[in-house]
């Protein structure tokens, strides 16, 4: 997992590090604008916001799927993001799936992720 930003130092190569309080803040202060953007009815604006919020915990992404506060918004973006973005958020967690499928926090993200990807190869391809 070399090159990864989001293992923890403590030598558990499976479990992610602990979110940084300046990530949570953001995640926290984005939510209310995700929330009146998800109601917009553009799918770009959807698009560019989901993007911008997966370039910005790209290396984090785990680590906020664990966090108490946070893995909401994470489940949050699964729903709205479109299937290429759905497949980077797998693509992030999946250095971590044992743990991160045992953590009452990120299971409801993994859950999520998988029915959403589930649905878009049973309905699209």
């Amino acid at each position: 997992m070399s090159g990864n930003e989001e293992h923890d130092d403590s030598g558990d190569s499976d479990k992610p590090r602990r979110l940084d309080k300046d990530t949570a803040q953001y995640l926290l202060q984005i939510e209310k604008q995700f929330e009146m953007q998800s109601a917009s009815t553009d799918p770009m604006e959807i698009d560019i916001l989901v993007g911008n919020v997966l370039e910005e915990i790209k290396l984090r992404t785990a680590c906020a799927a664990c966090d108490r506060y946070t893995n909401a918004i994470i489940e949050k973006l699964c729903y709205s993001a479109n299937f290429s973005q759905l497949l980077e958020i797998i693509h992030r967690c999946s250095p971590y799936t044992l743990f991160l499928a045992k953590n009452r926090h990120s299971s409801h993200v993994l859950q999520v992720s998988s029915l959403i990807e589930f649905t878009f190869e049973f309905y699209f391809y």
